[in-house]
């Protein structure tokens, strides 16, 4: 399997997440809460067995070793990271605003993803390409707009938008560096970024 072609399966699984984002908008706050530590939770365990030699690692490895990044054979996954970031964002901030970034965020990794492996050009930070975060930046802002149609927003929540898509970009390139995960970074600087505006501007 090619290296772009991995990525692309990669993140078709990834852009499942777009579910749990549906969940935290249309649950209740509680009800949501309890169900993402329960999947967090679930995940963790995941973790801890694959990499032993049980039955639970040799089927994890099976089905969902060319889903992982290098780095995540010996880190936790992508996935836990993202579970935890959408619990975090969902128990300190507004719904919409926890709804909207981690929306936000899963879409614009996507696209920087996809368009940064297939026609990136022009690095700027270790791996990361202009080109990717340009494709973050425009596809976050389509998803601003899309998400105003579904909360019914007035102008603050595109401006607030507007920030959360900026900061969840410079999230996405320095999250590495930071020695951190993209998936947390991201989603949580672009929850207090737009936080920060539509409370404070």
């Amino acid at each position: 399997m090619t290296t772009y072609r991995k990525e692309i399966y990669r993140k078709i699984f990834h852009l499942s997440a777009l579910a749990i984002a549906a969940g935290m908008w249309l649950l209740p706050s509680l009800i949501a809460k309890m169900l993402l530590a329960i999947m967090l939770a679930i995940s963790i365990e995941i973790e801890h067995r694959r990499r032993g030699e049980g039955v639970v690692s040799k089927l994890f490895y099976r089905f969902f070793s060319p889903l992982l990044r290098e780095h995540e054979h010996k880190t936790l996954m992508g996935v836990t990271f993202m579970l935890l970031s959408a619990l975090l964002v969902l128990s300190v901030f507004h719904k919409q605003i926890a709804f909207s970034a981690f929306s936000i965020v899963v879409v614009g990794d996507l696209f920087a993803a996809l368009v940064g492996k297939k026609w990136g050009k022009c690095k700027i930070v270790g791996e990361k390409t202009i080109e990717g975060t340009l494709a973050f930046i425009v596809s976050g802002l389509v998803t601003v707009a899309i998400l105003g149609i579904i909360v019914d927003a007035a102008g603050p929540f595109y401006l607030g938008g507007l920030a959360a898509v900026i900061a969840g970009a410079l999230a996405e390139l320095v999250a590495k560096s930071m020695g951190t995960d993209d998936n947390l970074l991201a989603v949580v600087a672009s929850a207090t970024c737009m936080w920060f505006v539509l409370y404070y501007i």
